[in-house]
C-alpha cells in the first residue's frame, strides 16, 4: 500500500479460465474456456477487461496462433464482439502511428490488406502492381479496398496481427465495414 491513504481491501469480482493446446493443423491455440463475474460487479466493465486481457497475452505470445472461445453464452458474444472491434482499431491506429508511409493512414483495412513486409515500410498490398516500386519515395500509396470481401489471404494476414478466429475476424471486419456504411448514409442524409 503506497502513500498514506485510507486502505481498501480487494473484492473477488470474478475469474478467466485460459489455457493453450496444440493443433496439429494451425499450431499452438490458446482457448477461453470460462470467464465469470460475480453478480454484484456485472455490468461495469470487468468482463470486458477479462476478456481484453486474454486477447492481449494471446497477442504477446508468439507461439499462440489464436484465441478461441470455448461455447460462449449469448450474452458473452456481444462482449467478445465489442472487445475484438475495439482492439482491432487499436492495433490498427497504433500501426499507423509506426509506419513511414508519408501521412497515409490505412485503419482496419490495413490488418487484412497490407502484406507483413509493409508494417515498417511503404504501404503497397499483396495486389498492387507497383510494390515492385515501393522503395521509390514518389511512388504513392496504394489504395485500400473500402469494405472489400474478405479472401483467403486476407483473413491469413488478420489472424496473424490479432490472433482471432476466421469466423471472428469476420465478424469484426463486418462491423468495421457496416460502421463505415453508416457514417457514409448520415453524411448523405444531412446534404
Amino acid at each position: 500500500h503506497a502513500g498514506g491513504g485510507e486502505r481498501r481491501p480487494f473484492v473477488f469480482a470474478g475469474y478467466e479460465t485460459l489455457f493453450t493446446f496444440s493443433n496439429p493443423v494451425r499450431g499452438n491455440v490458446m482457448r477461453l474456456a470460462q470467464c465469470v463475474v460475480l453478480p454484484p460487479h456485472q455490468r461495469k466493465g470487468h468482463g470486458a477487461r477479462l476478456v481484453a486481457r486474454a486477447a492481449a497475452l494471446a497477442r504477446a505470445r508468439d507461439n499462440v496462433c489464436e484465441l478461441t472461445v470455448e461455447d460462449p453464452a449469448p450474452g458473452f458474444v456481444g462482449t467478445r464482439d465489442a472487445v475484438d472491434v475495439r482492439d482491432a482499431k487499436r492495433t490498427a491506429d497504433e500501426r499507423d502511428k509506426k509506419r513511414t508511409t508519408r501521412g497515409v493512414a490505412r485503419g482496419v483495412e490495413g490488418l487484412f490488406f497490407e502484406d507483413d513486409a509493409n508494417d515498417d515500410g511503404d504501404a503497397t498490398t499483396s495486389d498492387d502492381p507497383a510494390a515492385a516500386n515501393a522503395d521509390d519515395a514518389t511512388a504513392p500509396a496504394a489504395a485500400l479496398p473500402s469494405c472489400a470481401p474478405l479472401d483467403p489471404a486476407a483473413l491469413e494476414r488478420g489472424r496473424k496481427r490479432l490472433k482471432l478466429t476466421r469466423a471472428q475476424l469476420t465478424r469484426v471486419y463486418e462491423t468495421h465495414a457496416l460502421a463505415a456504411v453508416d457514417a457514409a448514409d448520415s453524411s448523405t442524409a444531412d446534404g
